[in-house]
């Protein structure tokens, strides 16, 4: 199993789009359970995150998880809604 343990470089890889999407890995990693395309799981105190097309990202520490949380939240904020992902695509369409 390949690992990184870059926050950035992972959420880079994963390409979050909506913040639908952000909800389901903040879901996922918070509850350690499979939200959306992402799933957490926890083994010897260490929290594993999988995603769409990327490595797994160890998260050592109950502190790690928290920051990691933290920083999901922080571009969650930057992030459209999934309607008005629909409503921009829709506007580009000229069949639509």
């Amino acid at each position: 199993m390949a690992t990184i343990t870059n926050f950035a470089a992972w959420i880079d890889g994963i390409i979050l789009e909506t913040q639908e999407e952000a909800d389901d890995l903040i879901n996922s990693v918070r509850n350690v359970t499979t939200a959306g395309d992402f799933t957490t799981t926890k083994k010897k105190g260490m929290f594993f995150v999988t995603g769409p097309g990327v490595d797994t990202l160890p998260l050592a520490s109950e502190k790690a998880r928290s920051a990691f949380i933290a920083e999901v939240e922080r571009i969650r904020t930057i992030l459209p809604d999934d309607l008005e992902v629909g409503f921009q695509r829709n506007m580009g369409n000229p069949h639509a």
